[in-house]
């Protein structure tokens, strides 16, 4: 995930999440823990409630519905906020009277503006500064969530908290909604300055900055009538730019004078003098352009010098890089092609790769006798000190295979069969030295029975009852044909050998063993037993 490990057993069951695991370095499947949290500032908790605490200042807004409050906002005593269009932000201002009506999002009754609650009052992409998912989209009963790896709020499923509705709030069924009938948010500061505590205004008032108790107040407004001048329309109460009209008449550029005499003739320019310190209309220079690296001027049009090996190319007006085999171009990013081999490497850390190609099952091994990486049947596999491995025709089409052990050769595998201890096998296994099979010692048993099973090789009967017989069952004859097993009964306990079913030991139903040291050895030959050994 994002480049972080996810582990390859990975079997989640219900409800888990994925966890990192700082000590593997993966991301695992883990039961979720739960959280505990508090109340911090601005908020409340009561239960499992948690309240905005409408006594304190919750919000400390930096802008209006998206749009910038002045960063250096100190009203004087009566200003109200107003919006600067040249500086696209609100700031403090003296207020003057206007008539306004009710926008989207808004309803007006008498001299009371409202918030429209059957609409989106509000369309946030932060939360507190922090960011929201541009790609937000949730499905039901989703939560917004904090993501820290890529540090936003995204729409994910809940997991498991019991919630009521609080102050403010109302809850139908999953579904929480602002109270409308009440102060949702109840502010006490505008960008850090602060609103009087004991506001209650009426029909008509403004918000007005009192410069001597430095706090926003409830006043009334002191009207103004305003009049379309030059270069300005009005409609009814909107100001328009007259686009017909020189809409500004500069005497000044960035600060610097203009000839209050300007009157331009055909083909002339806008110069600075330095003895009028102004811009002044003068006739244009002619100057001589020649073309240097890169650039080709044909007439008056001066373009980019791009030769077929420069890597670039035009694309609707636009220099682009042209990308190449294995590479994608894409809003200005180039990626790597994942649908083709991306490198074709002819090294590797600066040692060549032989041009031959591989065959089946071939691996890349280094040689030393071309000083170059060459694809190879792989030989033998080896401990880190080499005295341990298997070969693999250990000289050229020997057709053997060879397990050394802290370098001894200990097995080989040939045409003839495995050999231990021999490197000539002459047998299908032949075993040079001692061998062990599995020995299992039973005593009387709570139930007196034991079945036989692949687990089991010779087994040491020790019945000492002389009124319980000891019942050795052996298994399915066809499930295990040539398998063999031997019983050996020491005590005078009677210790008796029972086939599977309607199978038989040598035709009988049983085989007995009723004195001390009595053994009987028996093979299976897919349908029934036989006895190949006893005393």
């Amino acid at each position: 995930l994002y480049g972080t490990a996810v582990s390859s057993g990975l079997a989640p069951s219900a409800d888990q999440v994925l966890t990192w695991n700082g000590t593997s370095s993966q991301w695992e499947a883990a039961t979720a823990s739960g959280a505990t949290y508090s109340a911090g500032a601005g908020m409340t908790l009561t239960g499992t409630t948690f309240d905005a605490d409408s006594n304190r200042a919750i919000w400390n807004a930096n802008q209006l519905y998206g749009t910038a409050v002045s960063n250096t906002l100190s009203p004087a005593a009566g200003q109200v906020l107003t919006w600067n269009g040249i500086s696209n932000q609100w700031e403090a201002t003296t207020a003057s009277g206007a008539t306004y009506s009710a926008g989207s999002g808004m309803t007006l009754n008498g001299t009371t503006f409202d918030a429209d609650s059957n609409r989106a009052i509000w369309n946030a992409n932060q939360l507190y500064g922090t960011a929201v998912s541009n790609t937000l989209s949730p499905a039901a009963g989703q939560v917004l969530t904090w993501n820290g790896t890529s540090s936003q709020w995204e729409a994910t499923t809940a997991s498991g908290s019991t919630y009521t509705a609080g102050s403010g709030m109302t809850l139908n069924g999953t579904i929480f909604d602002a109270d409308s009938n009440r102060a949702i948010w109840n502010a006490n500061q505008l960008y850090g300055t602060a609103v009087s505590n004991a506001l209650s205004p009426t029909a008509g008032q403004i918000l007005t900055w009192n410069g001597t108790s430095s706090q926003w107040e409830a006043a009334t407004a002191s009207g103004s009538t305003y009049l379309a001048g030059s270069g300005m329309t009005l409609t009814g109460n909107t100001f328009h730019a007259d686009s017909n009209r020189a809409i500004w008449n500069a005497n000044s550029l960035y600060g610097t004078s203009i000839d209050p005499s300007l009157t331009p003739s055909d083909g002339q320019v806008l110069k600075w003098s330095n003895t009028n310190s102004r811009w002044e209309a003068t006739a244009d220079a002619v100057n001589t352009y020649t073309a240097g690296n890169g650039i080709n001027i044909s007439g008056t049009t001066i373009a980019t010098a791009l030769s077929s090996n420069s890597g670039l190319a035009y694309n609707s007006g636009e220099l682009e890089v042209n990308p190449g085999t294995g590479l994608t171009l894409s809003g200005g990013l180039l990626n790597a092609q994942t649908t083709i081999a991306q490198w074709n490497a002819n090294k590797l850390q600066g040692v060549d790769v032989n041009n031959t190609a591989p065959t089946d099952k071939q691996v890349l091994m280094y040689d030393n006798g071309t000083s170059k990486w060459v694809a190879s049947a792989l030989p033998e596999l080896q401990d880190a000190d080499g005295d341990t491995k298997i070969h693999v025709e250990k000289t050229a089409d020997e057709d053997k295979i060879r397990f050394d052990v802290a370098g001894t050769e200990e097995a080989i595998i040939d045409a003839n069969g495995l050999g231990i201890g021999t490197s000539t096998p002459s047998s299908t296994l032949d075993v040079s030295g001692s061998y062990g099979l599995k020995l299992d010692t039973i005593s009387n048993l709570a139930s007196f029975t034991i079945t036989l099973t692949a687990n089991h090789n010779i087994l040491i009967a020790n019945n000492s009852s002389l009124i319980q017989n000891l019942l050795v069952n052996l298994p399915a004859a066809a499930s295990c044909k040539g398998r063999i097993y031997t019983v050996k009964s020491i005590n005078s306990g009677i210790v008796i050998v029972n086939p599977n079913g309607a199978e038989t030991i040598d035709g009988a139903s049983t085989k007995n063993l009723a004195n001390p040291y009595d053994y009987v050895r028996f093979v299976s030959d897919g349908s029934n037993w036989f006895v190949i050994g006893n005393n």
